[in-house]
């Protein structure tokens, strides 16, 4: 079993989804980051794995979300392949970059918070308890 494998705990759908996020504050509604465009890479039952541009937004960085991941929780907006809109709440679980492409070259790992599962939308799943 390869290293991937071994940290992964679920199943993931890869995709290509348009998105975008918002970074807020821990009230889950103030937002301290304007929108920013990504991509949904894969989802699971417990997360999503986003492409994103870059991991410094304006005065913030997302490496802030993994030191405190519940004070910056992620809105994560989607269309689906049908054209539903789906949004969720996440909390960054890892970041890195990929080398091998040039328009979103940084990958966010994203856990779905349980007051964020998805309002309605078969696309995100519900989050799952460990």
């Amino acid at each position: 079993m390869n290293l991937m494998s071994e940290r992964r705990h679920g199943r993931r759908r890869e995709m290509q989804l348009p998105a975008r996020f918002v970074v807020l504050a821990q009230d889950g509604v103030t937002v301290l980051v304007e929108p920013r465009q990504a991509r949904v890479l894969n989802l699971s039952n417990r997360g999503c794995c986003l492409a994103v541009a870059s991991l410094h937004l304006d005065q913030f960085h997302l490496n802030r979300c993994l030191e405190s991941p519940e004070e910056y929780p992620l809105e994560v907006i989607a269309q689906g392949p049908d054209g539903q809109i789906c949004r969720a709440l996440a909390c960054v679980r890892w970041t890195n970059r990929e080398t091998t492409t040039t328009d979103l070259p940084f990958r966010v790992g994203l856990e779905w918070l349980e007051q964020g599962e998805a309002k309605l939308c078969s696309m995100f799943p519900r989050p799952v308890k460990p």
